[in-house]
């Protein structure tokens, strides 16, 4: 047992040796500025992207909007042939009676 509690000391003590040299390193420096700075820049994409949403919402709404203006409404009206059809057929039926 106090075998077991010696390679734990040791163990630890070379953890403890090992992270103050990483921590002198310029490179971790560097790194951990990186990684700041990645999060900084993914939290400024992250609000970007939200406002993005309400920007498809509105787009959706306006191109269903552009739609229904788009389509032709059905109207009442009968076509201009069928008016013409009806004009030459009273015109020779008139012109029959005045006669």
């Amino acid at each position: 047992m106090a075998e077991s509690q010696n390679i734990l000391g040791r163990l630890a003590d070379a953890g403890e040796e090992a992270i103050s040299k990483v921590s002198e390193m310029p490179a971790l420096h560097r790194l951990a500025a990186t990684m700041t700075t990645l999060r900084e820049r993914s939290d400024e994409m992250q609000k970007r992207l939200r406002g993005l949403d309400d920007v498809e919402k509105r787009l959706t709404a306006l191109e269903k909007k552009v739609d229904a203006l788009a389509k032709p409404k059905r109207t009442t009206r009968s076509s201009p042939a069928s008016k013409s059809k009806a004009s030459s057929s009273q015109g020779p039926s008139s012109s029959k009676s005045a006669g």
